[in-house]
């Protein structure tokens, strides 16, 4: 982590200089989601988010930037959350009884509960939620099918590490991703 943050800060100077406004940032540790292309992709660990917003803050502080920053305790638990397995329900389920609500307000979240849940979790949670998926691994989510299929997730996994665009939904399509057949074509080309 934290390899990104000096090209956000020389952008954010640049966008500032030319324009001369004032500006307000907004950094948010990345998440990779089920269903997408980066299903597979690492996470930052929390450690390694603060490791990289914090220099970004520090380095914009008093410079015309305003940073504001998604909590990276919040973001491993929107991972655990959203990349995990049964053993994460029973997680939130623990919390829950605990008192856990409105989880994903900043000022609501009891950080303290949370963390001790995770600490008794009985395994690595921080490490499983942030860890890469190997492509050809079984994930959690794959019982769920949404159209997409995961070979052609996984090639827009490769063409996103190598910086290659995909061009958009057609009717005449060069990267068929699995969702249309039958009734479901795209409605307009895009100009």
């Amino acid at each position: 982590g934290g390899a990104e943050t000096p090209a956000i800060v020389d952008f954010l100077l640049e966008v500032r200089k030319r324009s001369r406004m004032e500006l307000a940032a907004n950094i948010s540790p990345f998440i990779p989601k089920p269903h997408t292309a980066f299903q597979w992709a690492a996470q930052l660990t929390e450690a390694q988010a603060v490791d990289s917003i914090l220099p970004a803050k520090r380095e914009l502080a008093g410079r015309g930037v305003k940073v504001r920053y998604h909590a990276p305790f919040l973001a491993l638990l929107e991972g655990m959350i959203s990349r995990g397995d049964e053993r994460v329900g029973e997680l939130v389920w623990k919390a829950f009884r605990q008192g856990a609500r409105f989880d994903s307000w900043e000022d609501l979240v009891q950080r303290d509960l949370w963390r001790r849940v995770l600490d008794e979790a009985g395994w690595d949670v921080e490490a499983q939620t942030c860890r890469p998926r190997d492509a050809e691994e079984p994930l959690p989510w794959d019982g769920v099918q949404l159209g997409v299929s995961k070979p052609f997730l996984r090639r827009e996994y490769r063409r996103a590490l190598a910086g290659e665009l995909t061009g958009p939904c057609a009717a005449a399509c060069a990267q068929p991703c699995g969702v249309c057949a039958g009734e479901v074509k795209p409605r307009a080309e895009v100009a």
